[in-house]
């Protein structure tokens, strides 16, 4: 068994140090890998009553866009995930808290 970031299990499934891993699918870029999802993650916005999109019921990218976010660093799927969709929609990215 092994704990590494994706990029560093995928390289060992392809040196042949490990036979498969579990990984994000956006980690996956060598198409001579075999892939089966396991999952279908979705993800959620969350605000406390205080917030002035707390009442909201339909909120898009582009609500949030002048938010401030709080993010893993971009070797993270999530963050890999949060910054495609503001590129394909073309919209700035959202400041990040440091």
């Amino acid at each position: 068994m092994s704990r590494r970031f994706a990029r560093g299990l995928l390289d060992m499934v392809t040196q042949g140090t490990l036979d498969l891993a579990i990984v994000p699918l956006l980690a996956m870029h060598n198409e001579s890998f075999r892939v089966w999802a396991l999952f279908s993650d979705r993800l959620a916005v969350m605000a406390d009553d205080g917030h002035p999109l707390h009442r909201r019921q339909n909120l898009t990218l582009n609500d949030l866009v002048d938010q401030e976010w709080l993010l893993p660093g971009s070797q993270f799927t999530l963050r890999q995930q949060v910054d495609s969709a503001f590129r394909r929609l073309a919209l700035p990215q959202p400041p990040l808290e440091n």
